[in-house]
C-alpha cells in the first residue's frame, strides 16, 4: 500500500487517495499546520494509508493529522500508532523517544501492536494471534475515561466475526507481565488481554490486540466476514466502540480537547426517512406520503426507479404521469434520488458500460428474477446506465429535482459503483444495511472494495427498514423505538426505508417514528443531513490549553455550516463567540453555533466549572 504524502488537518480531516492526488470532497480541505491539539495518526510504514484509524478520526470529529514522521507525531498530545507497529521499527532508540513522550505526559494508543519495544512499554509479556476470537468484551467498571458511553450490553461486547462460519479478523491476545502496574481493560473470549493500559510517568499507553483497519475499515468497506448480529431493526454497534473509544481517550486525556458533534444544533442523533419507489403503485402513493410529510413539517427522500421498459420485474412506471408525480412531490419538498433504471437481481455482475447510454437508447430487460431474487439475467444493462439514465431522466422532471444521491435495487454491490457515482455528480449512497457494516454512521466508502483508494461518495448505512418479517410496521413500534433511543444514546444517524406500496400501516409507522424522535433528535432527508455532514467535517476547529478554567478556540469553516455543536469534556459555566451566536446546551458540555459562511473564521472563549484545569 503506498501514501506518498504526510497529511494535515484540523477538524478537517483531509483524506487523500493513493499519491494524494484525489481530495475527497466529502472529507474536506486541509489545514496549513496542525492545531497544537491535535491527534495524531502515526503510520511507521511508509507504505501504509492508514484509512482504518483516520475514519474514526473523522467520524468522531476528532482533530487530527496524519503522518509517517515519528517526530512530528510526537509533537501533538495523543497518538494513535497504526500499522506495521513491529520490530522494524520499534528499535530501542525509538522505544526510549516514545517512554519519554509518555512520560511528560503524552498519550499513546497502539493498534495491533506486535513488537518487543510495544511489550516493554505496555508491560506485556507475550501474545498469541488468532483468527478464532469472536467477542471483544469491555470492562465498563474499570472506570477508563475511554468507556464513558459504552451503556449498553451491545457495545460492552462487540463481535469481530462469525462462529457458525468459523471467521474472524486477525487478533492478537496480550498476557500481561505478573505483578506490573498495567490494568487489563478489555478480554476476547478465550481469557487473553485485548486492551492493555498502563500508567508511565504523567502520560499513559493504551495497547489493543484489535486492528482499527479490522475494527472500523473492514466493516465499512462490508468486508467483515458476516460479523453483523443483525441485518437491520436492530442495534449493532461493533464498528462503533473502538471509534467512541478513540473520541474519549482524546476529549478525557487531552487538556483542552474539543471534538465536533455527529448531529447538529445540540440534538443528540438524526432521523433520516427514505423511501423506495420501485413498484407501479408505490408511484401514486408518494403524493399522500409527501402530503403528510409537508404537514408534519419534515421532508424525506424519494429514491424513484426511473423505469421505462415492461419486463419481469413490472410495468414502465416512470411514463409522463410518474414524471409528472415527481414533479409534485419535488415541489412539496420533497428530496429525489436515484434508485437506478432495472432494478436488477444481477447488478453486481454488470459491466461499467461505454458512457453512451442515454434516456432514449438505455433500455435494460430484465428476463430471469431467481425466486429468493438473490440472482437473474439482465439484457443490455450497464452501470453507467444503471447511474446516469436514470439521474438524467429523473432531473428532467423538474428543476427543483437534482440527483446526488442513490440506492441500488436489492441493496446489491458492484465494484465499479463508486467510480461511476463520482462521475456523474453524486454525493451520497444508501445500499447498506446498519448490521452489514455494524455502524448507523455515515462514512467515507472505499472505492471497488478495497482498503487503498478512498472515493468521493458519503455512504450511509440502512438501520430500520419494512423488511421479511417486519410488515406491518405499526406492530413493531416498540422495537423501533428501542432502536431509536439506543443510537441516540450515541447521536447515531438513523437511516430508514420504507417502501410507500401501502399508505395504510407505514404512513402512520412514519409519523410514530418521527413523534418518538422529536424533539431531541434532528429529522429530515438524506440530501440536507448529508450537506450538514460533508461541512461539519471541512470545518477546522483549533483549541487552545485551558488557562484558569477558560478555553480560547476558533472555528473556519470553507463552505458554512450552521448548527455545528462542539463537544468538551466537562461543564461549561460561560460560552461567548464573535462572529455568531454561541449556546450551551441542556447537558452543559457542548456549545451549539449559529450560521457559519463560507470562509468565515470566528472566535469562541468557553468557561468550565470549577475543577476542570
Amino acid at each position: 500500500m503506498k501514501k506518498r504524502l504526510t497529511i494535515i488537518a484540523g477538524l478537517c480531516f483531509l483524506l487523500l487517495a493513493p499519491g494524494g492526488d484525489r481530495p475527497s470532497s466529502a472529507l474536506g480541505a486541509s489545514a496549513t499546520a496542525a492545531s497544537p491539539l491535535s491527534l495524531a495518526v502515526y503510520a511507521p510504514d511508509p507504505q501504509e494509508y492508514a484509512f482504518g484509524a483516520r475514519h474514526l478520526a473523522s467520524g468522531m470529529g476528532i482533530p487530527y493529522l496524519f503522518t509517517h514522521d515519528l517526530a512530528k507525531a510526537l509533537r501533538q498530545p495523543m497518538v494513535v500508532m497504526t500499522g506495521a507497529v513491529d520490530g522494524n521499527f520499534m528499535t530501542d532508540a525509538t522505544t526510549a523517544k516514545i517512554h519519554d513522550y509518555i512520560s511528560g505526559g503524552g498519550i499513546v494508543v497502539v493498534d495491533d501492536g506486535e513488537s518487543a519495544g510495544i511489550e516493554i512499554l505496555a508491560g506485556i509479556d507475550s501474545l498469541t494471534p488468532s483468527e478464532h476470537r469472536y467477542t471483544m468484551s469491555i470492562d465498563a467498571a474499570s472506570g477508563d475515561p475511554g468507556f464513558v458511553r459504552l451503556t449498553h450490553p451491545e457495545e460492552r461486547t462487540i463481535s469481530l466475526g462469525n462462529k457458525k462460519e468459523g471467521q474472524a479478523v486477525l487478533t492478537q491476545g496480550y498476557k500481561p507481565k505478573p505483578g506490573g502496574s498495567e490494568r487489563v481493560l478489555a478480554r476476547f473470549e478465550d481469557g487473553t488481554a485485548a486492551i492493555v493500559e498502563r500508567a508511565i510517568g504523567k502520560g499513559r499507553i493504551y495497547v489493543t490486540g484489535l486492528a482499527y483497519y479490522d475494527s472500523v475499515l473492514r466493516p465499512q468497506d462490508d468486508q467483515a466476514i458476516e460479523a453483523g448480529r443483525v441485518y437491520d431493526n436492530g442495534f449493532e454497534p461493533s464498528a462503533d466502540v473502538p471509534q467512541m473509544m478513540v473520541r474519549d481517550w482524546y476529549l478525557h486525556l487531552v487538556r483542552g480537547a474539543v471534538v465536533t458533534d455527529p448531529t447538529p444544533d445540540g440534538l443528540s442523533g438524526a432521523l433520516i426517512i427514505t423511501h423506495d419507489v420501485d413498484y407501479i403503485n408505490s408511484v401514486t402513493n408518494m403524493l399522500p406520503y409527501a402530503k403528510a410529510e409537508k404537514s408534519h413539517g419534515f421532508t424525506t427522500t424519494y429514491f424513484v426507479q426511473a423505469k421505462t421498459v415492461h419486463d419481469i420485474e413490472d410495468y414502465g412506471f416512470y411514463d409522463a404521469r410518474g414524471k409528472q408525480i415527481v414533479a409534485t412531490v419535488a415541489g412539496e419538498g420533497g428530496d429525489i434520488g436515484s434508485h437506478t433504471v432495472a432494478h436488477a437481481p444481477d447488478f453486481r455482475t454488470f459491466p461499467v458500460g461505454t458512457g453512451k447510454e442515454t434516456p432514449e437508447n438505455y433500455k435494460p430487460f430484465v428476463k430471469v428474477i431467481a425466486p429468493d431474487h438473490s440472482h437473474g439475467l439482465t439484457i443490455g444493462a450497464t452501470v453507467t446506465g444503471e447511474v446516469h439514465v436514470s439521474q438524467e431522466r429523473l432531473d428532467a422532471a423538474s428543476p427543483l429535482v437534482h440527483v446526488d444521491a442513490l440506492r441500488t435495487g436489492y441493496l446489491l454491490i458492484n465494484r465499479e459503483l463508486w467510480t461511476v457515482l463520482e462521475r456523474y455528480g453524486y454525493r451520497f449512497d444508501s445500499s447498506y444495511a446498519a448490521g452489514e457494516v455494524m455502524t448507523a454512521y455515515p462514512y467515507v466508502a472505499m472505492e471497488e472494495q478495497g482498503g487503498t483508494v478512498e472515493s468521493r461518495i458519503v455512504e450511509f448505512p440502512i438501520v430500520l427498514a419494512d423488511a421479511d418479517g417486519w410488515v406491518p410496521m405499526l406492530p413493531h413500534m416498540a422495537a423501533f423505538d428501542t432502536v431509536l433511543d439506543d443510537e441516540a444514546d450515541i447521536h447515531g444517524v438513523v437511516t430508514t426505508l420504507i417502501h410507500p406500496d401501502v399508505v395504510a400501516d407505514k404512513l402512520p409507522t412514519e409519523l410514530a417514528l418521527v413523534a418518538h424522535a422529536r424533539p431531541r433528535m434532528w429529522v429530515g432527508d438524506m440530501d440536507a443531513f448529508g450537506d450538514f455532514w460533508e461541512k461539519r467535517s471541512q470545518t477546522v476547529v483549533t483549541g487552545s490549553p485551558v488557562v484558569g478554567g477558560r478555553e480560547h478556540l476558533t472555528v473556519t469553516s470553507p463552505h458554512g455550516v450552521d448548527g455545528l455543536t462542539l463537544d468538551f469534556p466537562a461543564g461549561l459555566t460561560q460560552a461567548g463567540a464573535a462572529g455568531t451566536t454561541a449556546r450551551i446546551t441542556r447537558s452543559g458540555t457542548s456549545v451549539v453555533l449559529g450560521d457559519l459562511s463560507p470562509g468565515q473564521t470566528v472566535t469562541l472563549d468557553v468557561t468550565f466549572k470549577s475543577g476542570h484545569r
